[in-house]
């Protein structure tokens, strides 16, 4: 108790510190404009806002997000009652029935819990695999290959790909703190290269995570354009400069758009304003950013975060196609991944009638590329078994269109298309 208490201290003493700086420079710069207007200290608060958020460890900063957007969330339901938006209404409505499903004894309510603890127990994997494994806790650079070793032996078959992105980020992560760039070659040993694809895919996905938290981190929403047009710079240097192939290149940098999506939303407009022009790079981001949605903020209210829900977000956000088909199928792959031995959470989200038909076809693309990465794993097994569960669950018709023939698709599209489904591996831009 007294650790905890102490922790707590420290932590709002640095935040307190933070924002008393953010507010004493935001002051001295309202001062130099004489006669500025008052609307100007909105802008203000939100600078102190965004200054103590940054001081936020990973746990208190995502609880913070998902805080941020269930108040807008109220705001903005409280506002469409006033006007008379039925709309809004009746989209509260449905969100509170969804969050009270949880309360349920139903299938509906089993599967949000259920759902909810697979939520849990990925997070846990990712963001606890050095501690539990033969990493060093205190944060400095290990060697990856006795770890490696450990996780493939012990770690539940179900979860591996998790477990693998959790080391592989705390690896890469330990050589870009120790000196603020990490060396190229980092994968480059001998259990490495003898690693399958869906393995190689997970260290890469553990790569783009923390490279991407390393350069996001850095980076403020008020940044220009060239700021972060060289932080994404060099975010695809770190990543080309460490991947073992092209492909699995294309693994590490779609994971810039969970981690704007999930740790970092404050600098999501600046990133993607500077991401024009880079076409293939933007669709990864996206399907990352679908990933992210599956995450982020609100939807990790159970219940309340559905599927549904997440497309609806990202409605809101993303441009035109393509963009948005890959970000549909970034929430269908992050659904399905996380759920894969919970078929009845996913059934139950392809049957939700609220998600457009539009969108369904690229979540069902998600779907089926999350199955292929599960058999790259050597889980055959367990996509037999899910496959089985979920025609039990579904129409037979709806079953087909949403599940067997996306995932037929993506089996015969070639190997370089099965670590996520149908994303440009392989293109320039």
């Amino acid at each position: 108790m007294r650790r905890w208490l102490g922790a707590s201290a420290r932590l709002g003493m640095a935040l307190t510190a933070a924002a008393a700086d953010a507010a004493w420079t935001a002051s001295r710069a309202n001062t130099a404009r004489r006669g500025a207007p008052r609307r100007e200290w909105p802008s203000t608060l939100d600078a102190l806002a965004e200054t103590a958020s940054s001081q936020l460890g990973e746990v208190p900063e995502i609880v913070h997000h998902a805080g941020v957007e269930l108040v807008e969330d109220g705001v903005e339901t409280i506002r469409g009652a006033i006007a008379g938006d039925r709309l809004r209404q009746e989209q509260f409505g449905r969100r509170l029935v969804d969050t009270l499903s949880i309360l349920g004894s139903d299938i509906r309510g089993h599967s949000a819990r259920r759902e909810a603890r697979s939520k849990a127990g990925v997070f846990w994997r990712v963001r606890r695999a050095r501690a539990s494994r033969e990493g060093r806790r205190d944060g400095r650079p290990f060697d990856l290959e006795p770890a490696l070793g450990e996780i493939l032996r012990r770690e539940d078959p179900i979860y591996t790909f998790f477990a693998l992105e959790g080391l592989a980020h705390d690896y890469v992560k330990a050589h870009l703190d120790l000196g603020g760039t990490a060396p190229g070659g980092l994968f480059d040993l001998p259990a490495v290269r003898r690693l399958d694809a869906g393995q190689l895919a997970a260290l890469h996905a553990g790569l783009g995570l923390a490279a991407s938290e390393f350069l996001l981190g850095g980076l403020h929403s008020g940044a220009g354009t060239r700021q972060f047009e060289r932080s994404i710079d060099r975010f695809v240097g770190l990543c080309r400069s460490n991947a073992v192939g092209p492909r699995f290149r294309d693994v590490a940098e779609e994971v810039l758009g969970l981690v704007a999506a999930v740790f970092f939303p404050r600098v999501r407009s600046g990133l993607e304003a500077a991401m024009r022009g880079r076409e293939r790079l933007r669709r990864l981001y996206w399907h990352g950013a679908g990933r992210g949605a599956y995450f982020s903020g609100g939807q990790l209210l159970p219940g309340y975060g559905s599927l549904a829900r997440a497309v609806e977000l990202l409605d809101a956000r993303v441009p035109a196609s393509p963009w948005a088909s890959a970000a549909h199928s970034g929430v269908g792959y992050a659904m399905t991944m996380v759920n894969i031995g919970e078929p009845d959470v996913v059934a139950g989200a392809l049957l939700d009638a609220r998600i457009p038909s539009i969108a369904s076809v690229s979540v069902s693309t998600g779907v089926a590329g999350a199955l292929s990465m599960q058999e790259l794993l050597g889980q055959r097994g367990q996509v037999e078994a899910f496959l089985v569960a979920c025609a039990d669950r579904m129409p037979a018709d709806l079953f087909h269109l949403a599940v067997a023939q996306p995932f037929a698709l993506v089996r015969g599209a070639g190997r370089e298309h099965r670590l996520y489904g149908s994303l440009p591996w392989g293109t320039s831009a």
